[in-house]
């Protein structure tokens, strides 16, 4: 992994906040005022905390963020090693 690499960092921060219970139902309506969406909402709130997170340690604007994210997003977001599978991703 090459974390000057803006996609691999990309790829790290999806797969951090896809594997960990940031964007879980539970922390969810423990921690938004916005409504759970259930299509769509796990995958949305990944997106969203990868974008947070690479805009506080990369200089690249918002819409260079969201190429890059888009990019890489279903392949990093599909890989759930060293999990099967991750159950609350439906």
């Amino acid at each position: 992994i090459d974390f000057n690499n803006p996609y691999h960092l990309a790829c790290t921060e999806i797969r951090a906040a896809s594997l960990s219970n940031h964007c879980s139902l539970f922390n969810h309506l423990s921690s938004s005022s916005r409504p759970f969406l259930l299509k769509n909402q796990h995958s949305s709130c990944v997106k969203d905390r990868t974008r947070e997170s690479m805009e506080i340690c990369t200089n690249f604007p918002r819409k260079k963020l969201d190429e890059i994210i888009d990019h890489v997003f279903l392949r990093c977001y599909k890989d759930t090693e060293p999990f099967d599978e991750i159950e609350r991703r439906k």
